[in-house]
């Protein structure tokens, strides 16, 4: 399947496919614009901080071999599910490793990247939603 027909054939029979991969990347953008205007420069940069941690530590879950079993299903090509959920459960685990060193390296410098209790504590800090 060339990769034109397979993007037509994707926005003509699965739109949401698109829209969901979408949805993600633009409302990582509205949240971070939201917090600059609302709590600063620094807020806005420590999302995206902990969003590129996410980002890199989801790597090790191989989200796209999802779409990779269902095109070689679709095509009738047998026997692709079983390794890929072999290897999809072994880079999670290596993912899983790598975030929990991450969080103890974050945790041994002080650094709480989620939630400071001191800043969320501040007079006059309003939740915006």
């Amino acid at each position: 399947m060339h990769i034109k027909q397979f993007i037509i054939y994707t926005l003509r029979h699965a739109p949401w496919a698109v829209v969901s991969s979408l949805c993600a990347g633009v409302s990582n953008y509205v949240i971070i614009i939201l917090l600059t205007q609302y709590y600063g420069l620094a807020e806005g940069g420590q999302f995206r901080l902990l969003m590129s941690i996410v980002g890199l530590l989801t790597l090790f879950t191989l989200a796209e071999a999802d779409k990779v079993a269902i095109r070689h299903l679709v095509m009738g090509k047998p026997g692709v599910v079983a390794p890929l959920l072999k290897n999809r459960m072994q880079f999670s685990l290596l993912g899983t490793i790598a975030g929990l060193v991450t969080a103890y390296v974050f945790y041994q410098r002080g650094d709480q990247i989620c939630c400071d209790p001191d800043r969320l504590a501040k007079p006059g800090v309003q939740w915006i939603l």
